[in-house]
């Protein structure tokens, strides 16, 4: 029995003796599954089998890269452009154009929130991404599904399924007299799930490199609330505002 136990110290532990041991090492894979999108067919299906052009922005690329607005989040999709007029530091409509086309449709969960022919909607009212999920772009026509101003593309906000008490506020100031705050409560008691946030934005005059002052004002505050019912474990019933 000694001599079993030696030689299994010897083999397991050679390193002891001035040996050199030599470990496999397991291959460094990474793995990155394709996003389930909802927007291409209004049912989830992976993104790689829409055979539409979907983007997603991802909460965690929301947080990393400190996407303020959803006209922040947007600017670095391929094919989206902003349109700001006026001078630098002004408050702009931030019209969204798809491929040059301002026919696009918003949605927030599904739901229409820009008005139909009437303009283009303006990013930076919606600045609430800290109950973002994900923002998915659908690029290119999609008129069969969602009407005929759907011919630049259509962007769905999906927020946050509320699994859990959070609360959040945060404050921010900077030049040209800004002042931001944001505030989020959410809640879950069993079947019922409640959401609710709070933003305001302040701006001021602002001074470009040379001194001049550029006249401005901005106080826009931006609010809303979600209820939830689970009423089992495939649907629910939603009201939001």
């Amino acid at each position: 029995m000694v001599k079993v136990v030696l030689m299994g110290l010897l083999t397991s532990t050679n390193v002891i003796w001035g040996g050199t041991v030599g470990h496999a090492e397991e291959p460094n894979q990474a793995f990155t599954l394709d996003p389930m999108v909802v927007t291409a067919t209004r049912t989830p299906i992976e993104s790689f089998k829409t055979n539409a052009n979907v983007n997603v922005i991802t909460k965690e690329q929301i947080e990393r890269q400190h996407y303020e607005s959803l006209q922040d989040a947007l600017r670095d999709v391929p094919g989206v452009q902003i349109l700001d007029y006026g001078r630098s530091g002004y408050e702009m409509s931030s019209a969204l154009r798809i491929n040059g086309s301002e026919s696009v449709v918003v949605l927030i969960d599904g739901v229409r929130v820009n008005q139909a022919n009437v303009a283009t909607f303006p990013a930076t009212v919606f600045s609430a991404l800290d109950n973002v999920e994900k923002i998915e772009v659908l690029k290119g026509t999609a008129s069969t599904l969602y009407g005929s101003d759907a011919k630049g593309g259509v962007i769905n906000i999906i927020t946050r399924k509320i699994d859990g008490q959070h609360t959040k506020f945060s404050a921010a100031v900077g030049t040209a007299s800004r002042e931001q705050y944001k505030f989020l409560n959410e809640g879950r008691n069993d079947r019922w799930g409640y959401n609710v946030y709070a933003n305001k934005q302040i701006m001021g005059n602002l001074k470009d490199g040379d001194g001049k002052t550029i006249p401005q004002s901005l106080n826009a505050e931006t609010f809303g609330f979600k209820i939830t019912n689970d009423i089992s474990k495939k649907a629910n019933i939603t009201l939001s505002y």
